[in-house]
């Protein structure tokens, strides 16, 4: 108790209402204080035209100035649609590669529900995935977490291709989970098991932006623990390329040119981003790399301008004072714009008026820039791309130089604005000991965005010995994604410049277990390469341990005295719990930035066009797999009838695989394992109704209503209908499956 709380007494009422009015105030300061305080940026996943590879080959293809946009598109739609006719100025675009390969089964769907699934959540999980690896989080981890998820999405292109020429027949469950933008971000939660609030935005180009926003918002409410925020664009179909074009939004030239001369409209691309965010003083807490931090943001409308469609220069200047307030940034400490710039004639003169404006008094030029000139104009995306750029050039410290075709534009005042266009490369010069940038996203619906991002420095932690005895621990769904992984390490190892207890610290506890497991002891990096070469070349290596893990890590709890690495080893690879965190206890050592998942894609549409030929005119009655679900059963009871006891089991299991596949729609050489979940093959209700109407038709044996719950694999309920078939119970006669029957809970 202080001397005012003892002497409270012998205050005056009015002395007593000044102290009560002084902890309000404090109260109050706390409060505005957690509003404002820093959001961390410790993960960066991307899928780029021109740089798919992730954050360092987008940062290449943007430090050496290179341009994705290509003349692709009419390809892209004569495979997806057909023979297109299409405008000029809609030739060319920035594409992604491979848009119809997808892994289902790392995300437990089913090649059935893959085939119906827009690629925007495909991209959208694969890249969700990434992120959180290269942020040193194992996804596994936040099964039940308050983790948020926040995408800007706006295209419906693979729904208009599946209901073209008004066929509906093939439409089902699938198609409209999988065409609805609310599942893109609900997707993510229900896959990873999220409890943070999920939302789906579309505010057109600024989707993705306000996205981050959103999310900031949220972090800073306490309404989530960390947040995935992000966007992405797909094009698939030619409508809204060729409404831009008749409607002279697209370049003519098919290139874009953001403040020059030569801007005569935009050229459209397609991309996926996400970075993870958390509160600084949890990924403080937490150890986490942090790659920069949101000082802060803003989101706006244009309201009342000369047209829907049409920029607001004054609500611009509004939007960048609100968000540097916001920040506590004064114009003069931001060392660069990455503008929205998308390169029209009247876009870019209204955005760069703003600017001025706004960064009037400055005693240097600000410089700015606009990716789109590389990647062109992802829409959705297009925020997103260019604050994972803004993020990536505060990391290296450059600011990469603008791909200039022409002289500057005419209706901009360079000689009287404080801006200028980067046109170089360049060393990104601290202000005052900071780098601090910001980022401006303006959707066509009116909804601008602009986010304020500053470095974070990495102060040297200390660390253990970088050289000595470790575990690498790899894990892959499948054994051949395994082999890719150590691949991948094989070259990761030779160039890394994180020290090995930092990179085996992260592979295991910044990774999810996974069934097939590998596990290296070694004295470093070098003799960690060497080994897993020689692994990978079929021959025998010391301290190098291999496992199949096919049920869920047993709970086992850590020995009491400290493991040798070899133990460590032998206990992962068996399936053991390993306590990562707790074998590097006080070290605190960085999460290092490891080679990302290898995902096994396999081709994944609802038709069988192929986005990689020229030929995109064929056909196939069956997108994935080689049978139907609707396909005529085997009556079991007759193929039962004069097997011996032996031969029983392996028939059932044999029936019950090749029936699980037909529902699936698996492909014939992946068929499923026998000892696997059907819930991880990507079984859900719907689906094992299905089945089980098909087993009890063929089988005669009523089930019970929660039979693939109470038998969840293919050899448990093999060895049910084993018993139960030729019993009282196998009395059936036929049944066709309905919908109507009763649910089966998974």
């Amino acid at each position: 108790m202080n001397d005012q709380e003892q002497s409270g007494e012998q205050l005056s009422p009015l002395k007593l209402a000044f102290l009560k009015l002084q902890e309000a105030e404090e109260r109050v300061r706390q409060l505005e204080a957690a509003q404002t305080a820093p959001i961390a940026i410790v993960g960066i996943g991307c899928r780029i035209p021109g740089g798919e590879a992730g954050p360092d080959s987008y940062w290449r293809l943007l430090r050496d100035r290179h341009s994705a946009i290509s003349d692709g598109m009419h390809r892209r739609l004569r495979s997806t649609t057909g023979a297109v006719q299409l405008p000029d100025s809609a030739c060319r675009a920035a594409l992604l590669s491979q848009m119809d390969l997808f892994d289902p089964q790392h995300f437990g769907i089913s090649p059935r529900e893959a085939a119906a699934m827009d690629p925007q959540q495909r991209l959208l999980l694969e890249v969700s995935w990434e992120a959180l690896e290269h942020a040193g989080i194992d996804p596994g981890s936040l099964y039940q977490t308050g983790t948020g998820v926040y995408i800007g999405i706006a295209s419906h292109d693979y729904a208009q291709l599946q209901t073209r020429g008004g066929n509906l027949q093939n439409l089902h469950l699938y198609f409209a989970a999988g065409a609805a933008s609310s599942v893109a971000a609900g997707r993510i939660a229900y896959t990873l098991g999220l409890n943070g609030p999920a939302i789906s935005v579309d505010t057109a180009c600024s989707s993705s932006l306000v996205a981050v926003h959103l999310a900031r918002e949220s972090l800073l409410r306490q309404e989530c623990s960390m947040a995935l925020a992000g966007g992405v664009n797909v094009i698939l179909a030619p409508e809204a390329s060729v409404a831009f074009a008749q409607a002279g939004m697209l370049s003519s030239s098919g290139i874009c040119s953001p403040f020059l001369s030569s801007a005569d409209g935009f050229v459209r691309g397609e991309g996926c981003g996400i970075v993870v965010l958390k509160r600084l003083a949890d990924a403080e807490a937490a150890g986490d790399r942090i790659l920069a931090v949101i000082l802060g943001s803003a989101v706006n409308q244009d309201g009342a301008s000369s047209g829907l469609t049409a920029p607001n220069g004054l609500a611009q200047q509004s939007l960048l004072r609100e968000a540097y307030r916001r920040s506590g940034i004064a114009p003069s400490e931001i060392g660069y714009i990455e503008a929205h710039g998308t390169g029209t004639k009247l876009g870019d003169p209204i955005e760069a008026e703003a600017l001025g404006a706004v960064f009037a008094g400055r005693s240097d030029k600000l410089p700015i820039g606009s990716v789109k000139a590389n990647i062109g104009h992802l829409e959705s995306a297009a925020g997103i791309a260019g604050l994972i750029k803004l993020v990536l050039s505060i990391e290296h410290g450059e600011i990469p130089g603008q791909l200039l075709s022409h002289g500057l534009s005419e209706h901009i005042r360079w000689d009287e604005l404080s801006l200028e266009l980067s046109r170089e490369t360049r060393a990104w010069r601290p202000i005052a000991g900071r780098r601090i940038g910001g980022v401006s996203s303006f959707g066509f619906s009116g909804t601008n965005a602009h986010v304020v991002v500053e470095g974070w420095p990495w102060e040297p932690r200390a660390r253990a010995v970088s050289e000595g005895p470790d575990v690498l621990a790899l894990s892959a769904r499948t054994e051949a994604a395994l082999r890719a992984m150590a691949d991948k390490y094989v070259i990761f190892l030779k160039e890394t410049g994180w020290d090995w207890s930092e990179i085996c610290h992260t592979a295991g506890a910044g990774r999810a277990a996974m069934a097939e497991r590998l596990a290296i002891v070694a004295n470093g990096k070098e003799d960690a390469a060497e080994k897993l070469s020689t692994w990978l070349n079929g021959n025998a290596a010391d301290r190098v341990y291999r496992g199949q893990v096919r049920s869920s890590r047993r709970a086992d709890t850590e020995p009491a005295d400290d493991p040798s690495p070899e133990i460590v080893a032998k206990r992962f690879v068996l399936g053991d719990h390993v306590d990562w965190n707790r074998r590097q206890a006080g070290l605190k050592l960085r999460r290092a930035d490891l080679p990302t998942y290898p995902f096994q894609r396999e081709r994944y549409w609802f038709e069988g066009r192929d986005l990689e030929s020229d030929t995109a005119d064929k056909t196939v009655a069956i997108p994935h797999g080689s049978t139907e679900s609707s396909a005529p059963l085997r009556d079991l009871r007759v193929i039962l009838a004069n097997a011996s006891a032996e031969q029983r089991l392996e028939i059932i299991r044999n029936f019950l695989r090749d029936e699980v596949a037909r529902v699936l729609e698996m492909n014939t050489f992946a068929e499923p394992e026998e000892e696997k979940s059907l819930i991880e093959l990507g079984m859900d209700s719907t689906m094992a109704m299905e089945l089980k109407h098909r087993v009890q038709q063929s089988s005669g044996v009523t089930l019970p209503a929660n039979f693939l719950f109470e038998y969840p694999t293919i050899r448990r309920a093999a060895t049910y209908l084993n018993a139960m078939i030729g019993s009282n119970q196998c009395g059936l006669s036929s049944q066709t499956y309905s919908a109507g029957y009763e649910d089966v809970a998974l």
